[in-house]
């Protein structure tokens, strides 16, 4: 499940996919056969409008991502397109048909990452920051160029359960010109069944491999505003296949009490 960026989700635009290689040593020991259970979903299907792609590096990592969706029927199909780069197994650059990021580490964890157009302008700096588990705690956008009426930093604020699971994301942001920042909605992921997740983790379109957000599968994500009153509510159940597997998802939200069609996605693997 990918969670967007306020500002950069505006400026996804249609393009072409660029294919991805990921450069290795040959000389050097390949992974094992992945065992079926952990095997990674490799493409996501709701419609032929509606579908995300995900290709992997020879030790599992994300190296390319591909999605596309259309918001209503009369509306236009909007496509995103990610190619990943690593060095020495670390990620380093990310490219796509609406600009490019730039990683960089501390102590071994991303912990900043630049956003640019494929115009050279540069959109935000995302900062990182972590629990003493390890687990990812924060993430503050730092907007380079704010309109003055607009908002000039945004912060996410994650929470997780024993299990590991996500429990809680608050979305906060910051005027310009003002020195506190202030509570947008938060997100509550009230329920998870007990398999393993098959999709990658991201944040922000950030497909950093060492996130773990979800280390099985959500079935009910709730949205609420400042007053803690709901926003949204959306519930998920699946099938799965002999080896527990999800194979299908069905996704159905309630916008402000009132239900959508059900949307379902398959698994391929």
């Amino acid at each position: 499940m990918t969670v967007r960026s306020f500002t950069h989700a505006a400026l996804l635009l249609s393009g072409v996919f660029i294919m991805t290689a990921c450069n290795r040593n040959d000389d050097e020991p390949q992974p094992g056969p992945i065992n079926p259970q952990h095997q990674p979903v490799k493409r996501l299907v709701a419609s032929q409008n509606d579908f995300q792609t995900f290709n992997y590096t020879q030790d599992g990592k994300v190296s390319s991502y591909s999605a596309q969706w259309q918001n209503n029927p009369d509306g236009g199909i909007t496509t995103i397109n990610q190619q990943l780069v690593f060095e020495s197994g670390k990620l380093k650059q990310s490219t796509s048909n609406a600009g490019n990021i730039k990683y960089y580490y501390q102590e071994g964890k991303v912990y900043r990452a630049e956003n640019f157009l494929n115009n050279g302008r540069k959109l935000s700096d995302h900062f990182f920051e972590y629990s003493a588990s390890g687990k990812l705690a924060e993430v503050e956008e730092i907007i380079a160029d704010p309109q003055q009426d607009g908002a000039e930093a945004v912060l996410i604020r994650l929470s997780y359960y024993p299990s590991g699971n996500l429990e809680k994301m608050e979305y906060w942001y910051k005027e310009t010109n003002e020195d506190d920042f202030a509570l947008s909605f938060t997100k509550y992921f009230e329920q998870y069944d007990d398999k393993r997740n098959p999709i990658p983790d991201a944040i922000l379109d950030h497909w950093i491999p060492e996130l773990e957000l979800f280390k099985n599968n959500p079935r009910v994500v709730r949205t609420v505003d400042t007053n803690d009153a709901t926003e949204n509510l959306l519930t998920i159940t699946y099938e799965y296949d002999a080896l527990g597997r999800p194979v299908h998802r069905d996704q159905r939200i309630s916008i402000n009490g009132v239900l959508k069609p059900v949307i379902r996605y398959s698994y391929l693997y």
